[in-house]
């Protein structure tokens, strides 16, 4: 290489354009630092991308714990996932789980996991009463692959084999809490969960 090849190679890079770059994504959805950091280090050097997102940061325009706390709220109720398939995605997105400790806490013990998974299980077995053994054997796996703990699960699908599972009523357990309805379908939100 020449000198000249070198010395090109080494100036900084223009900031602009990274930065453009970073709102553009941002303008679509949040992006933690490190999904940020994968997408820009594929067009720009790795100086520039780390002075843009420390600047991003610095303005809020990026911060970890909120993305961390939206994407619990809506795996959880937008996708119906259980605490370890969120925890995962979490984790795979790059995302501090210390910041969400909480909510995961909150989800593993709280009534909500059993009602996500009563209408995951409702949304996979599509209004069947009884189903036979190797529904239920799919069901379990079904779960499972959503992240569900395995006494939830258990209870799931036992009540399914019962012929409890059923479409919430208007004696349902999942109504017995008078902001249920209001809470799931304005998108719950998990902020104020202790």
């Amino acid at each position: 290489m020449s000198d000249a090849a070198d010395s090109a190679a080494e100036a900084p890079q223009p900031l602009g354009p990274v930065r453009q770059a970073a709102m553009r994504l941002l303008a679509r959805r949040d992006y933690s630092s490190t999904e940020l950091r994968t997408r820009l280090l594929t067009r720009f050097s790795e100086a520039a991308t780390v002075q843009v997102i420390d600047e991003f940061q610095q303005n809020g325009w990026v911060d970890d714990t909120r993305t961390a706390r939206r994407l619990v709220e809506w795996y959880a109720t937008e996708r119906r996932f259980g605490p370890v398939r969120i925890q995962a995605e979490l984790r795979r997105r790059g995302l501090p789980l210390e910041a969400v400790a909480d909510l995961l806490a909150d989800l593993r013990s709280g009534p909500s996991l059993s009602a996500t998974a009563r209408a995951a299980a409702m949304r996979y077995l599509k209004g069947a009463t009884v189903p036979d053994e190797r529904t239920l054997r799919r069901l379990a796996a079904y779960l499972a692959r959503r992240g569900f703990p395995s006494g939830t699960i258990r209870d799931i699908v036992s009540a399914t084999r019962r012929g409890q599972i059923a479409e919430p009523g208007p004696n349902s357990e999942l109504e017995s809490d008078p902001g249920f309805e209001a809470e799931f379908e304005a998108g719950a939100s998990f902020e104020g969960i202790d």
